[in-house]
């Protein structure tokens, strides 16, 4: 190829003259871009491998007969002989899982760690696989949880890149790509195996339980698909010895081995119940169960192939009626803590220690009020309203203010700016800090005097002057010089 495109810029050959150069450089240049479409479409026709069906045995037609949703479609990890090739999808040499999910919209399989979706369909009395989307990055969601909510294709969690993750995917067909969708939080689901084991999904009420997570391994959650809100439940109280089997339409399906018995549990997680299934429908499963079949139920019957003939479809009806309640339950809620609750049980249990950290903040909040109530004005003011100390609350400066202007408005003399600024030591200061610092100093006193007298009058009290407009005098009224003059033990 390398050599056809330097050919290109060859010019004319020297055997060649006049036209025939101009149809040899067009026969050139034709050739080079026939081979060039000719590679196109060979890797092209290498990506876009159609995908065919190895066997179909009534998986597949049972499926597509008609458009009714499948509440979950189990293939497990290791399922032979398998159902669907797909030659152009990554890790197809390890076995990746594929899985498959029903709705009203078609029958999709989606091929594990590759965040790609194929749709399958029936047409001509054959089925064809048609690709979806235009995924180019993956490995990062092994064992992820892919189900249907409003004909919507969702994908939870998944494990890539040494990494857990806990992000909720959407697929959008006309874009052919999968969005992000926003949680309250991250919770990191785990799948053991690459088997869907540890969630279900409530597709009439919208909530996915996660009953294994990996940063709180002990704990189940749900999310609101609504709100996309999570919220835990409380602590998992399954058996040790309990097996994930298949998602109904009224929980999570598995078996507990009881002694040479195998039992067949339901987790209802809308009554929060661990339910056993009856004995003659246990029995009737367990003729036909193995954990390489592929399994799924459509209008309360379970569908699934046997081992020892892989072609054969067998039906198991199954109802919520043929479960009744063991007693036990799936999760203990937790009690919100709070601080009474804590100290409640901390007096129960050590009450010597209790009684003494008590005391300790009674005698804490005793001295915190005595040292509160000395620094109170209203402290120094006795029951007449008279005072043995009200200048304590007033600093040297204020003092010595209010000394001056009492002693003036006893002579009925008004105290001028001047003796302010003198008394203040501001006299030699700019205009403007001297008008700020009287104004400060005079808010300070009429303050503590109106919090520590609890009355809502001024003890100093300013005006403007007669001859000067722009100036102020300052005075203490009449009414009040007795009572100052006993407040300040003059």
């Amino acid at each position: 190829m390398i050599v056809l495109l330097a050919c290109f810029n060859v010019g004319e050959l020297p055997n060649f003259s006049g036209h025939k150069a101009l149809i040899f450089k067009f026969m050139q240049r034709f050739c080079v871009i026939l081979l060039l479409v000719l590679f196109t479409i060979s890797n092209t026709v290498s990506v876009c491998t159609a995908q065919r069906i190895i066997r179909d045995h009534g998986f597949f037609k049972n499926l597509l007969k008609d458009s009714t949703g499948i509440f979950d479609i189990s293939t497990p990890h290791y399922t032979k002989p398998k159902s669907l090739e797909i030659n152009d999808v990554p890790f197809q040499k390890t076995g990746a899982t594929v899985k498959y999910i029903r709705n009203q919209t078609g029958l999709y399989a989606f091929a594990e760690g590759t965040g790609r979706v194929y749709q399958i369909k029936s047409g001509a009395g054959e089925l064809h696989v048609d690709r979806l989307d235009s995924t180019i990055f993956f490995g990062y969601n092994f064992g992820s949880y892919e189900f249907s909510y409003h004909d919507t294709l969702f994908s939870y969690g998944g494990y890539g890149y040494w990494h857990h993750n806990g992000h909720l995917r959407y697929f959008m067909p006309k874009k052919g790509e999968w969005e992000l969708a926003y949680l309250s939080r991250e919770i990191t689901s785990r799948n053991d195996n690459g088997e869907r084991n540890n969630i279900w999904f409530d597709a009439n009420d919208g909530q996915l339980y996660v009953v294994k997570a990996v940063n709180q391994p002990d704990s189940i959650y749900v999310l609101d698909m609504s709100g996309k809100q999570w919220k835990s439940l409380g602590l998992r109280l399954l058996p040790e010895n309990f097996t994930y089997i298949l998602l109904t339409p009224w929980g999570l399906l598995g078996q507990s081995d009881n002694g040479s018995q195998r039992v067949y549990i339901l987790l209802n997680f809308n009554l929060n119940q661990i339910q056993q299934l009856q004995k003659s429908k246990s029995e009737s499963l367990s003729g036909y169960w193995d954990f390489n079949a592929k399994v799924y139920m459509k209008d309360s019957t379970v569908y699934l192939t046997t081992k020892s003939n892989p072609d054969e479809l067998v039906t198991v009806p199954l109802s919520k009626n043929d479960f009744t309640s063991t007693g036990k339950k799936i999760y203990e809620k937790i009690p919100k803590k709070t601080v009474i609750n804590s100290l409640t049980s901390t007096l129960k249990n050590h009450w010597i220690t209790s009684l003494g950290i008590v005391l300790s903040f009674c005698i804490g909040g005793l001295l915190c009020y005595q040292y509160m109530k000395s620094k109170n004005p209203r402290a120094l003011i006795n029951g007449n309203g008279s005072s043995n100390g009200l200048s304590k609350v007033f600093d040297e400066k204020e003092k010595d203010l209010i000394k001056l202007v009492l002693d003036n408005s006893i002579n009925n003399t008004p105290t001028s700016i001047e003796a302010i600024n003198h008394i203040l030591g501001i006299g030699e200061k700019p205009h403007d800090l001297q008008k700020k610092h009287r104004s400060d100093t005079q808010s300070s006193i009429n303050n503590k005097y109106r919090y520590a007298t609890g009355k809502s009058e001024s003890l100093l009290v300013s005006k403007r002057t007669e001859l000067d407009k722009r100036s102020f005098e300052y005075f203490i009224e009449k009414n009040k010089i007795n009572e100052i003059l006993a407040m300040l033990n003059i």
